[in-house]
């Protein structure tokens, strides 16, 4: 994963701290991944490059996304099952993992790489989630 390098003011600074201290995200890294994922979901490319003509891309893909939520986290259980409602063309297969207090889900994925895109965006900004992880296969 490639590393960037950015300044914030010590007030954003104190906040992430907070963030990670009261293990609402469990590194720094995570919550500015998850801050602009949920900004990419949000803008429009043609907002942000209006003088270039991107082109759709239209390829279908394999992928796997993983999910681990606490079992009894309900409000995180329904929004899961809508996603799986709105995707299910998409969803190929799915896996759940009973350990302790948490519950691992393994979603498997076939179909355009736009609408991946858009399941990982909104499988991402789901609260709660103790890890979150996904890899595209071919």
């Amino acid at each position: 994963m490639p590393i960037i390098s950015f300044s914030i003011n010590d007030h954003l600074k104190k906040f992430l701290n907070k963030l990670v201290t009261k293990k609402y995200y469990p590194n720094q890294s995570k919550i500015i991944r998850d801050a602009l994922l949920r900004l990419m979901s949000t803008m429009e490319i043609s907002e942000i490059e209006r003088d270039v003509e991107i082109k759709k891309i239209q390829k279908n893909i394999v992928g796997n996304a993983m999910i681990v939520i606490e079992h009894d986290d309900d409000l995180a259980i329904k929004k899961i099952s809508k996603l799986e409602t709105d995707f299910k063309e998409c969803i190929a297969g799915k896996s759940q993992f009973l350990y302790s207090k948490y519950k691992t889900i393994l979603f498997v994925f076939e179909g355009e790489i736009d609408s991946f895109h858009s399941f990982i965006s909104e499988l991402n900004a789901i609260e709660n989630l103790k890890n979150f992880r996904y890899i595209i296969i071919s």
